[in-house]
């Protein structure tokens, strides 16, 4: 579905991401892990049109997608969420998702039940008239999801979504990210919370100093000796077990 050759950006001086390749098929949960600083936001950000890639090419379901513009990108089915949530404070719930859906239909009608149907998914049907700014942390984090759900996604790129949760929440939103994924929608997940990407992943990319320096399952990846050293820290294998 998601073919990434050779993708490289620099800023100025600064190789943010390093001749990066890797491919994510139908279906999958991939998970994306690192360092703070490792590129990881950046690999979004290049994928779903907010950068333009120094060079590299990006395929999605075979169509060569670099450098498109974000619009573009998401009317093809590739949504994404933010690290730092960017709800529209001032308005409503439904009025957040509503602009998600009209990215699929200029109906009204049509916008309103591929909105609500994103609310019902997520389980904030009941909130849809309270404003954004109102909701708590976990509440805002699906609604980040509700809105990305309502442009009609094929691909979903999600920014840290469990951050900031309860372990009881983080349990509840990895649920529903399997309900997510039975319903059509492929996953990419940048995380900092390995448990969970032990837990939901099948596939693990570890990117340090923007280089892919390992790749495989959450097991194998969590004994890579580069990995510990990069990122997991001595001891981490242990804990993990």
């Amino acid at each position: 579905m998601l073919e990434a050759e050779g993708l490289t950006k620099r800023f100025g001086g600064l190789v943010a991401v390093d001749d990066l390749t890797f491919r994510v098929a139908e279906g999958e949960i991939v998970g994306i892990i690192g360092p703070n600083g490792s590129g990881k936001t950046t690999t979004f950000n290049l994928i779903t049109g907010i950068y333009r890639p120094t060079s590299g090419r990006i395929r999605f379901c075979g169509v060569d997608i670099t450098g498109r513009a974000p619009h573009e990108i998401c009317r093809l089915g590739i949504a994404r969420t933010f690290q730092v949530m960017q709800p529209f404070r001032d308005v409503t719930v439904m009025e957040n998702v509503l602009i998600g859906a009209f990215c699929r239909t200029a109906d009204p009608r049509e916008a309103r039940e591929i909105a609500l149907n994103a609310l019902e998914t997520v389980g904030l049907s009941g909130d849809r008239g309270a404003l954004a700014k109102n909701l708590p942390t976990a509440e805002q984090r699906r609604l980040e999801l509700a809105r990305a759900l309502a442009t009609g996604p094929r691909l979903l790129l999600l920014d840290e979504t469990l951050a900031g949760l309860s372990p009881r929440e983080v349990d509840e939103s990895l649920e529903l990210l399997r309900k997510v994924v039975r319903r059509g929608v492929t996953l990419v997940v940048v995380e900092h919370q390995m448990r969970a990407i032990m837990r939901l992943c099948s596939r693990v990319i570890v990117l340090d100093y923007g280089r892919k320096i390992a790749e495989g399952s959450p097991q194998e990846v969590a004994e890579d000796p580069k990995v510990i050293e990069a990122y997991l820290g001595r001891g981490y294998g242990d804990a993990a077990h």
